[in-house]
């Protein structure tokens, strides 16, 4: 879109626009890519965002799956580090009062023990993962997401394998890889019409998320 023809991703206003990073680039260490994923948006709706953004990035690359990913380890030390500056206090405190020790067992039923554990809050973590489907819808569409619509999107859970006898990628668009695969996305349009659409995501090519964008009495 031209510069002079662009609106916010997110409710489509004109005025005060910058851009939001797609997803949030704190997931990308420095030297950050060339190809981030930016949409237009207006200061009213990316109030309040970076908070949410710094939780996402630290219990996505908290998450299990992400051990032995280099990209992901390097944002752990990043990570200990911001906690630890003074204007962090408030966020650190937060963190370790969320932190407990879980049973761990194998497929199986063997018992391994105590671990420490995050335990995360779903809400907040949605709520981000929702503004990204928001977004790729924006750049996949060129409008926003329609009034009527709803935007789900929440993480996986269990085996994916699970979740594509439901929705076959082979039905998909080809992958879209940004930033050595910290990130990748795909989308199908269901029967329903152009804009309901199922969308897989992917971080650090092992925290798989699924989201819809879909009129509400399709969901019921």
């Amino acid at each position: 879109m031209k510069k002079a023809d662009q609106i916010c991703a997110y409710c489509g206003e004109r005025e005060g626009l910058t851009d939001d990073h797609i997803p949030p680039k704190n997931l990308f260490p420095k030297p950050r890519p060339s190809d981030l994923i930016t949409v237009p948006c207006c200061e009213q709706c990316r109030a309040g965002w970076s908070k949410d953004d710094e939780y996402f990035r630290l219990a996505i690359t908290m998450h299990e799956s992400t051990n032995g990913n280099a990209i992901a380890e390097k944002n752990h030390e990043i990570i200990r580090k911001s906690l630890t500056r003074p204007e962090s206090a408030g966020f650190a405190k937060h963190v370790l009062s969320n932190l407990g020790l879980v049973n761990l067992t194998t497929p199986a039923g063997l018992d391994l023990g105590e671990a420490p554990a995050f335990r995360v809050e779903a809400i907040r973590i949605n709520r981000v993962a929702e503004r990204i489907i928001k977004a790729l819808f924006f750049r996949e569409k060129d409008i926003p997401v329609p009034v009527g619509y709803e935007v789900i999107c929440r993480p996986m859970i269990g085996k994916m394998d699970k979740t594509l006898e439901i929705f076959p990628l082979h039905k998909f668009k080809p992958w879209i890889t940004v930033g050595d695969k910290v990130f990748a996305y795909t989308y199908a349009e269901t029967s329903e019409d152009n804009f309901s659409c199922v969308w897989y995501l992917m971080f650090y090519e092992s925290v798989p998320f699924v989201g819809f964008t879909v009129k509400p009495k399709t969901m019921r």
